[in-house]
């Protein structure tokens, strides 16, 4: 509308200073009007000045407006990824990606969430394995005190074991006495593929990496096991476990036992150190039975020595 309006603007004008001049209207006049008042010039240029003043406004006007809705929309969608990642976190999951923008500025804001969410999987990693060592000490605790028949309890102890820290097979080896009540390192205790292994071991002490990790009172952690040192069995046939681990159960700075568990997979330090800890509690367990049976022992054999008395009281009377 605004177009029309300005076109007739000249015409009008012209028209006007016709009637002023009394003259007539026709294309003789015009130019005569154009020579004798040259502000038929300018009113003439008005329209179109001002038609494309009028055109560079709006478009500057609509640019401004594109390049504002287009911040809007860029801040948006930034805000949308960035609350979808913080949700992310807050679920648990730190496996989500999110991009940068340069429109949103957002890098910076960007690299403080993925700090934050570095550390919060550190936590939240070492919250699980905390957690995950209480409760199997709690259940270890459990099989400890259960007050079952000593063997029993060996072979709950090594079964769970192997379980709980997803071995393939271990074994309980207690420091004991031969029968020429030397010292020596015998296996009472063995587990496998799921099942209890009818094993008889007797080793010297000094004899191999289980005598040696008894003198040392070291835990030892192999990732390459010697030949033959140990063979796991199953249905599938026999394979050499790749990993290694024998650990002294001390108690006092003695060694009552030693804990020995292979693997196909590599150990991770929080499981040695779980079962170290552990290993406290065992030790601690099998130095009270075998003090127990000594106290037996020492019994029985004073029982025997006062039946012999007394038989001989008997005989002199």
């Amino acid at each position: 509308m605004a177009f029309p309006f300005g076109a007739m603007l000249p015409m009008l004008a012209m028209f006007a200073d016709t009637i002023y001049r009394e003259l007539a209207f026709n294309f003789s006049t015009i130019i005569h009007l154009h020579k004798v008042n040259p502000l038929h010039w300018i009113i003439d240029t008005t329209p179109i000045v001002l038609g494309f003043t009028f055109y560079f406004l709006m478009s500057k006007e609509e640019k401004r407006d594109n390049k504002l809705q287009n911040w809007t929309d860029v801040r948006l969608s930034s805000e949308k990824k960035l609350l979808k990642f913080i949700e992310d976190i807050n679920r648990g999951d730190y496996s989500t990606n999110i991009i940068k923008s340069e429109e949103a500025n957002d890098g910076n804001f960007i690299d403080a969430l993925f700090n934050l969410r570095e550390k919060l999987s550190v936590e939240r990693e070492k919250e699980k394995i905390r957690n995950w060592m209480n409760e199997g000490l709690a259940n270890f605790s459990e099989i400890l005190r259960s007050g079952k028949e000593t063997q029993i309890m060996y072979d709950n102890l090594i079964s769970n074991i192997v379980k709980y820290i997803k071995a393939n097979q271990g074994g309980i080896y207690l420091i004991d006495e031969n029968d020429n009540e030397e010292q020596v390192i015998k296996l009472v205790s063995c587990y496998a593929y799921n099942r209890k292994k009818y094993e008889e071991k007797e080793i010297n002490v000094g004899q191999g990496l289980l005598g040696q990790t008894y003198l040392e009172a070291q835990t030892l952690v192999l990732k390459t096991i010697p030949p033959d040192y140990v063979t796991i069995t199953s249905g599938m046939g026999e394979a050499t476990p790749n990993n290694l681990l024998i650990i002294p159960l001390k108690v006092n700075e003695s060694v009552e036992a030693l804990l020995e568990v292979a693997s196909f997979k590599e150990f991770d330090q929080y499981q040695v150190e779980f079962l170290e800890k552990l290993g406290e509690g065992i030790a601690s367990t099998i130095s009270n039975i075998k003090a127990d049976q000594k106290t037996k022992k020492l019994l029985e054999k004073l029982q025997i020595q006062t039946g012999e008395v007394s038989t001989q009281e008997v005989g002199m009377k």
